[in-house]
């Protein structure tokens, strides 16, 4: 009789245990989902200023921005969407390729914005929510020689329920989505990736 009594508190318990695990999972990913994106936008900045003051060379500053980048940025999203409905088209060697070139291409395109800028600082100005998988955090570069340049980031969920910069607005309104689907129209329109992944190789080994 205690044997039954013990075996059945046994697996009463394990239930249990497997309920509050289960729970504790499903919390914890509507926390991430959460979670202030204007906390992605800062983390930015804080790479981009450490970056900035770092002595390293610059291989050694490009490996660590593109680190820090990597977890900001929805790069994977962007580069699937600057290339259209033909991306589907491509294989899985050339979206692998072409992701991690783009992620190349944002971190050499930062070191040459703002390298030169001493006493880098930005300001968070405001957070807007465009739905629960969609905002923008509206932020100022500070710089001492002009009035603050604003610089404004839409921020969309990943499939991890995590935050990740999917737009940057320059100015406010220049959106650098739009910019690379400019410059890289001519490749997409060819269905060229090859073309497009030699271009973006050159322009990153030009860099060092």
């Amino acid at each position: 009789m205690l044997m039954r009594i013990l075996i059945y508190n046994y697996f009463k318990i394990k239930r249990i245990f497997f309920f509050l695990l289960i729970l504790l999972i499903v919390c914890s990913t509507n926390l991430n989902a959460k979670d202030d994106p204007s906390k992605i936008v800062e983390k930015l900045h804080i790479s981009l200023i450490n970056n900035n003051n770092s002595k390293e060379n610059k291989l050694k500053k490009f490996k660590a921005l593109k680190q820090s980048l990597e977890e900001i940025y929805n790069y994977k999203k962007m580069i699937s969407f600057i290339y259209g409905r033909k991306w589907r088209t491509l294989s899985y060697e050339q979206k692998k390729t072409l992701q991690n070139l783009f992620l190349e291409y944002i971190t050499i395109n930062y070191l040459q914005r703002f390298s030169n800028i001493k006493n880098l600082e930005f300001k968070l100005n405001e957070v807007k929510e465009f739905d629960s998988k969609k905002t923008l955090v509206l932020t100022s570069l500070v710089t001492n020689e002009n009035e603050p340049i604003n610089i404004n980031y839409i921020l969309i969920l990943n499939n991890e329920e995590k935050w990740g910069i999917f737009d940057i607005l320059y100015l406010g309104s220049i959106s650098e989505i739009a910019t690379k689907k400019s410059e890289f129209s001519s490749f997409v329109k060819e269905n060229n990736p090859e073309k497009l992944i030699e271009i973006m190789e050159k322009k990153i080994n030009s860099f060092f």
